[in-house]
């Protein structure tokens, strides 16, 4: 790959998480400066595991917030009116704000909005024959207001169960199943003004699935749909979350892929990139929008797909946006599975790891050793550890991605037990 030169301003904003990309790939291909634009406490997070060797300077501001400082960055290193130069994001707290400064430098002149705001995406797709979940925004100010007044007309236009979400997080951040009429008024009532805006869905039961398209000049020139082992919700709840490939013969997959190319063509005129769709099938056969990301998916993102046709699906996204002329070529080789195992559901310290008995090649990944102390689950943002699993047989690798279903890496005594131990 020979990439064109120019300076490329890469966005992150979460402070405690990795970006979990090569660095090292994209530092080899990318011609032109490599800056990369954060907080400053996740620039003292990089240089500590030594990876702010790839940037030639990393732009660090008080808060990802603030528009002007982010801005006085990039023109200090540029000159914007006659150098090349993009903005790029990987992870979803920044897709936002990189369709905003890119607008701002003229780069595009649409936004990101339709593929972060749940709320937008789904009013672009009413009336298109796209199944959507029944939905409505919530208002803190009118339930402070009119308390019972608002409780009514919720109840009226959501049925139940209801789930509430922020209209632009991911990961099942601040969200809950509610049950009933009682659940939904102590939420309203326990509601604190935390910056995020809220929405009311309809809870969809079924089977969720995640679609992944490359795109190059708005046509999507590749797409795989895989089936989670269960919706992303319930890994705070202690459940494993995995999600394994299905064949491109697999009417799923076909029927998904399909849906993408429609969603696709109704939202924003996305050029190049990855987009991350999640969609339910109902126990009739329905296929429901969930939503749609501007991103690779997260956990295990590249080397899912190197394994299933040599791809690292988390740099392609910056590489085929710094040049969509790339040569590419999509092999599939193997049947791909993935986990992510969730925190106990108490604190305590490892006592064993408990290794997995499986047909498919597979690599782990975990967090923890024997002796280390763990604390509680509280979902996605921490977890226990991660597995990665391939078989180019699809019915022997399906068998082991449901034994792993009630696989747990490992036995964990609770807290309270060393204290009573070490008190003998």
């Amino acid at each position: 790959m020979t990439f064109p030169e120019r300076t490329i301003y890469l966005l992150h904003r979460q402070c405690s998480a990795d970006i979990s990309i090569d660095f090292a790939l994209l530092r080899q291909h990318i011609k032109g400066k490599f800056y990369l634009i954060c907080s400053n406490c996740f620039r003292s997070h990089l240089r500590r595991q030594r990876k702010d060797i790839y940037f030639d300077a990393i732009l660090s501001v008080p808060s990802m917030d603030d528009f002007s400082a982010i801005t006085e960055a990039i023109e200090a290193n540029v000159d914007i009116q006659h150098e090349q130069f993009d903005i790029l994001s990987i992870e979803e707290p920044t897709v936002s704000l990189c369709g905003k400064l890119k607008r701002h430098y003229g780069l595009q002149d649409f936004d990101h909005e339709s593929y972060v705001d749940k709320l937008e995406m789904k009013a672009r797709l009413r009336n298109s024959g796209i199944v959507i979940p029944q939905h409505q925004a919530l208002c803190r100010q009118t339930w402070l207001n009119a308390p019972a007044s608002y409780l009514d007309q919720l109840v009226a236009t959501i049925p139940f169960p209801c789930f509430i979400k922020p209209i632009d997080q991911a990961g099942a951040v601040r969200a809950a199943r509610l049950d009933n009429q009682d659940a939904l008024e102590h939420w309203l009532a326990n509601w604190q003004d935390d910056g995020y805006q809220y929405e009311i869905d309809e809870f969809i039961d079924g089977t969720l699935y995640h679609c992944e398209s490359i795109l190059r000049h708005g046509e999507i020139i590749y797409s795989q749909v895989n089936e989670y082992s269960t919706p992303c919700f319930n890994i705070t709840l202690g459940q494993a979350l995995g999600s394994i490939t299905l064949a491109e013969t697999d009417p799923d997959h076909i029927n998904i892929s399909i849906m993408s190319r429609k969603v696709h063509a109704l939202l924003a005129p996305i050029k190049h990139g990855v987009t991350h769709l999640e969609v339910f099938k109902k126990h009739d056969g329905t296929l429901v929008f969930l939503e749609i990301a501007y991103r690779p998916p997260g956990n295990l993102a590249s080397e899912m797909y190197l394994q299933r046709c040599g791809i690292p699906l988390k740099e392609l996204h910056i590489f085929i946006q710094v040049d969509p002329e790339m040569d590419l070529a999509f092999t599939p080789t193997n049947y791909v599975a993935r986990y992510i195992y969730p925190l106990p559901p108490m604190e305590g310290v490892v006592n064993r790891i408990n290794p997995p008995q499986l047909t498919s090649d597979f690599q782990t990944y975990w967090n923890y050793h024997v002796g280390d102390a763990v604390n509680a689950n509280t979902g996605l943002c921490k977890n226990a550890g991660r597995m990665l699993l391939w078989n180019d047989d699809e019915t022997a690798l399906r068998a082991d991605f449901e034994k792993l279903r009630s696989y747990y890496p490992y036995t964990v005594t609770p807290s309270y037990e060393v204290i009573s131990d070490a008190q003998l």
